[in-house]
């Protein structure tokens, strides 16, 4: 297991939700993923956290809990949030979305970049929105 040397307390809610056991297979590498992201981008080290008045030691929450025929599942983070602009950026150098795309993009779909699958592992660009 790799350290970054950031403190962050997991906050876990809605473990009494029931899920087919596909379904859990299914969420668990989005999950880890989600919560990596979480931590390695969005809280800060204990330093900065120090120096913008926050507590040394950031939260990760997540909740998982039904919403009638739906499973809603949330994760957020009291980091520094996510930069749309970044994202974009690293999709252009990365291969996956074309200038002409990006100069086109909300900032909604600037965000939702870093829910397409196998993002990291594609080598094409990718037609988004």
């Amino acid at each position: 297991m790799r350290t970054t040397g950031k403190e962050v307390d997991l906050q876990i809610y809605g473990k009494e939700t029931e899920l087919d056991k596909s379904i859990i297979e299914e969420l668990n590498d989005p999950m880890v993923h989600m919560l990596r992201n979480a931590i390695d981008h969005g809280i800060e080290s204990p330093e900065e956290r120090i120096k913008q008045g926050k507590p040394p030691q950031g939260i990760v929450c997540d909740q998982c809990r039904a919403d009638g025929n739906y499973i809603l599942i949330t994760m957020e983070d009291d980091g520094r949030g996510i930069d749309a602009e970044q994202i974009k950026k690293k999709a252009i150098e990365k291969g996956l979305i074309l200038e002409a795309q990006a100069r086109e993009m909300s900032i909604s779909d600037m965000l939702n970049l870093i829910f397409i699958p196998d993002l990291v592992r594609s080598k094409k660009p990718l037609c988004v929105g």
